[in-house]
């Protein structure tokens, strides 16, 4: 008889333990309408430790509850933890979006302006709300301002191929047409913006091809300018425009590398190199918040193959790195990745035209079995009591060597969530982004 109190005694205490442990690291957040306060964030502090670059991600663009949890942790980061820059994932392209700057630096204007320097899929209340508190944290700081920049290139490979034409002149007057000229094989050189869309139409559609020694030659013209400004950048007394047209260059090479390709994933690669480059030049101090999607910030996406779709579509980001890669590879635990996701997720349907529809995606059906066969995050976390979650991905609530599914845009992308980010936050249930009021 004793010896079966002693075994259902230890049997309690395994079980007690092992319940323990299968949370450690989970950490329940109220309801978004009620925010949340720096004590609700405060692990943040834990799992982010020293790191000076913290992103901060979302399953899909245009998710309104996404756009406000980040607004709270921005706020906590700024408050508590000394963050002063935001670094955006625009969409536009960071020559559009130095309206959105200025009225972070300076409050002049309204928050509806401010978003015009932004992307459609960014123009909603949450966001709103950030820049205007983000102004006003400025104005009462005015000793130790937010920095707001972006890192995109998205948009503007015309303007920066332009740029070049412009600034060479200024920059490296003695060797300006040689250098220009060696850019002649890239695509656009010569063209009017009209004629250069009308040209990449055609290359998307197949019904052109860009030859590979042409490829090559843009390429090397690349390389030879950037030489040229590397060799001047330290003795010039045109240090600003230099800085300016390598910067330029990293956008024309990686539109030049999209076009030829037809892969996005290029676009990573660059704006990895623009964050470092108006980091060092906007906030060469500050400790950092990137603003992106869950991919770009993955610290291994290049692993992550996309299954289940929904309609069913081919991945984009096989075989090429995300920007969370290269920063990883630059930073190393000075970068720390934070997901955002969702178990149900209503966003707005933004491939097709405006005035843009709401969509619903379907919720994984049970923790251990989705349509990819992994087991869902979102399914796992669902399960449990409360309905926000913070999950330190050093914990074991999530077993560290199994693969599980992520929640992408209606994909669901298998990982070792662990692998690829410091931390994950799941909500319950998230909105379609809202028009400014």
């Amino acid at each position: 008889m004793i010896k079966a109190h002693i075994l259902a005694l230890s049997l309690l205490l395994c079980i007690s333990a092992s319940a323990h442990a299968d949370t450690s690291g989970l950490f329940p957040l109220p309801d978004l309408p009620a925010g949340w306060s720096s004590q609700d964030l405060k692990p943040l502090e834990k799992i982010i430790g020293e790191s000076r670059f913290v992103g901060l991600g979302e399953s899909a663009h245009t998710g309104e509850d996404f756009s406000q949890a980040k607004f709270q942790i921005i706020r906590y980061l700024v408050e508590s933890l000394g963050f002063r820059a935001l670094a955006f994932e625009t969409g536009t392209g960071w020559r559009f979006s130095t309206k959105t700057s200025k009225y972070v630096e300076t409050c002049e204007g309204s928050s509806s302006e401010a978003l015009r320097g932004l992307s459609d899929v960014w123009r909603g209340q949450s966001i709103a709300e950030l820049l205007t508190w983000l102004c006003q944290f400025n104005k009462n700081h005015p000793n130790d301002p937010v920095k707001f920049f972006s890192f995109d290139l998205q948009g503007q490979d015309f303007e920066d191929l332009n740029a070049i034409n412009v600034d060479l002149p200024k920059a490296l007057p003695e060797d300006a047409s040689q250098l220009y000229s060696g850019l002649s094989k890239c695509v656009g050189y010569g063209l009017t913006k009209d004629s250069y869309q009308q040209e990449i139409t055609k290359i998307y559609r197949g019904e052109k091809t860009i030859s590979a020694t042409d490829h090559q030659d843009c390429i090397h013209g690349l390389d030879r300018l950037d030489r040229a400004i590397e060799s001047q950048i330290k003795n010039s007394r045109h240090t600003g425009i230099l800085r300016m047209l390598r910067i330029s260059s990293v956008g024309v090479r990686a539109s030049q590398n999209v076009l030829y390709t037809l892969n996005p994933g290029f676009r990573d690669e660059g704006m990895a190199t623009l964050f470092d480059y108006f980091r060092e030049i906007e906030a060469p101090n500050s400790k950092v918040v990137l603003w992106a999607h869950n991919i770009h910030l993955s610290q291994r996406g290049s692993s992550i193959k996309s299954t289940a779709c929904i309609p069913p579509q081919t991945p984009v980001w096989a075989n090429s790195k995300t920007m969370g890669e290269f920063l990883t590879k630059k930073h190393g635990k000075q970068y720390a990745p934070v997901a955002l996701t969702a178990y149900d997720l209503s966003i707005l349907n933004y491939g097709e035209p405006q005035p843009w529809p709401a969509i619903r995606i379907p919720p994984p059906q049970t923790p251990g079995s989705v349509e990819s066969g992994f087991a869902s995050v979102e399914a796992n976390l669902h399960s449990q009591q409360a309905k926000n979650w913070l999950l330190d991905l050093k914990g074991s609530f999530l077993e560290t060597s199994r693969i599980y599914t992520l929640e992408d845009i209606g994909c669901k992308d298998p990982m070792i969530p662990a692998e690829q980010y410091r931390a994950i936050i799941s909500l319950e249930k998230v909105a379609p982004m809202r028009s400014p009021k």
